[in-house]
């Protein structure tokens, strides 16, 4: 009965024992190729150039959350100690 209540998949969803929390940002590239690769399969007018049109997406996934990082970093760590002084 203890080992079931020890089980909380919803607020420990990744294991720790892999301490896959330091490397979560390796399964970046896989998530948007995946995503691109399902999107357009369904929306791309023209199959010939798929896996180009995939990759171009995966490239802009990629480029827009690492941009979108780099600038909530720059908020967090040069921003708000500037207004909050």
């Amino acid at each position: 009965m203890n080992l079931l209540l020890s089980i909380r998949p919803f607020i420990d969803p990744i294991d720790p024992v892999f301490n896959v929390h330091q490397y979560w940002w390796v399964l970046l590239v896989p998530v948007c190729f995946f995503i691109s690769m399902t999107w357009k399969a369904l929306r791309a007018p023209d199959l010939s150039t798929y896996w180009r049109q995939v990759l171009i997406m995966t490239g802009q996934g990629v480029l827009g959350i690492v941009g979108l990082a780099a600038g909530l970093l720059i908020v967090v760590r040069w921003v708000l100690p500037l207004i909050a002084a």
